[in-house]
């Protein structure tokens, strides 16, 4: 999420800050002379690789759970602006694993 003592940083639940998600393999970066401390790659748009938990099908929007940064199904929560990290493009049923999710496109 945008906020922070850093740029960004992980996101919690309930906020309306979120941007992505972190990516280990990005397909292409910007700002790649970026310098700084924590510089981290997050991508914007995409299909990537998203920490989630719980219950979630295929196709449902996700939210940042109780746990920071890991997503969690949308169902009973407010999805407002800012709230929603991505769309899941497989099932899941348990606790926090990696699952591929698209970001940017709902």
């Amino acid at each position: 999420m945008v906020g922070g003592i850093q740029e960004l940083t992980v996101a919690h639940q309930y906020s309306d800050r979120v941007v992505g998600t972190v990516s280990e393999f990005p397909g292409f970066i910007m700002n790649d002379t970026l310098l700084g401390d924590f510089v981290t790659i997050v991508a914007y748009i995409g299909r990537v690789p998203c920490r989630v938990e719980g219950t979630i099908t295929k196709g449902e929007l996700l939210v940042v759970g109780p746990t920071p940064g890991v997503a969690i199904s949308s169902e009973g929560y407010d999805i407002g602006p800012g709230k929603i990290v991505g769309r899941a493009l497989e099932n899941h049923d348990g606790p926090e694993s990696l699952i591929e999710i698209l970001v940017g496109k709902y």
